[in-house]
């Protein structure tokens, strides 16, 4: 676990990050590009001074701005999200398809929990998948010192999808002209799922390769699938797909003496 490390930096005042190791687990590319989330986390971080100085309050994404006397609203702030990038290597690290920085902007999960960030140059989503307990710890670590408070696992969550009404509004008002539509909002799950929601063709293959099985070709004998093998299955679906506009049906052999079974249908 990476936790902050001193620094003269200012710890909430968003002027800069600080300078934190590596974290112990690389971000993963979850092979799947957000064009839109890339211009978002590229004006907040651009405007992380102003952001955390005048609108540390406004909700990441949500549709309203509450006053403060109304309480905590749930949602994740601004400041809050801005902290964790300062103070977390958890929270930031190098893309690994470009390079780029990196940055989260949501979690969430079951019993394993994931990080998605955004990366700011090529706008590939990353991901870190950890224990539960383990990543709110290290996110609680990071708000230590600040006036923020970890949410709850609900309140993180909640958010997923939503618009980014008042955020869109602060960063026109500061200038910001390349920006989403007011439609948009990040919405982030699985690898996997993210691939489905805006690529019907591997959904597709995803769906009739859970009808399928793999055999050994030379003892016959059925293969419990892997992640990789299920990944060359749903390549070897959707080339079929693309080229004859059918499912493959019946017995095809693939690579290392693997035979895909599917149903027929036709």
């Amino acid at each position: 676990m990476t936790t902050p490390t001193n620094s003269n930096t200012p710890l909430d005042d968003g002027d800069d990050l600080l300078a934190l190791p590596p974290h112990d687990t690389p971000w993963v590319a979850a092979d799947f590009r957000d064009e839109s989330a890339r211009l978002l986390v590229d004006a907040m971080y651009r405007r992380r001074d102003v952001l955390m100085r005048d609108s540390a309050l406004v909700p990441v994404q949500s549709y309203e701005v509450l006053p403060p006397e109304a309480g905590p609203s749930g949602a994740m702030t601004c400041g809050m999200l801005l902290s964790l990038w300062a103070r977390s290597a958890l929270c930031r690290g190098e893309c690994p398809v470009c390079k780029g920085l990196a940055l989260a902007m949501a979690f969430g999960g079951g019993e394993e929990w994931i990080v998605t960030g955004v990366c700011r140059q090529c706008g590939y989503l990353t991901q870190r998948t950890g224990v539960r307990e383990e990543i709110l710890a290290e996110l609680e670590c990071a708000l230590e010192g600040t006036r923020y408070r970890l949410l709850s696992d609900d309140q993180f969550m909640s958010s997923n999808g939503l618009q980014h009404h008042a955020l869109l509004d602060v960063l026109r008002a500061l200038g910001e002209v390349l920006l989403p539509s007011a439609h948009y909002g990040l919405a982030v799950s699985t690898s996997e799922q993210m691939l489905a929601w805006v690529n019907p063709l591997r959904a597709r293959a995803r769906h009739w390769v859970w009808r399928g099985s793999v055999r050994h070709v030379p003892t016959g004998a059925l293969v419990q699938p892997t992640d990789d093998v299920r990944a060359a299955m749903v390549r070897f679906v959707m080339v079929h797909l693309e080229s004859t506009g059918t499912f493959p049906e019946l017995d095809h052999d693939a690579a290392d003496q693997l035979r895909y079974c599917f149903p027929m249908i036709s």
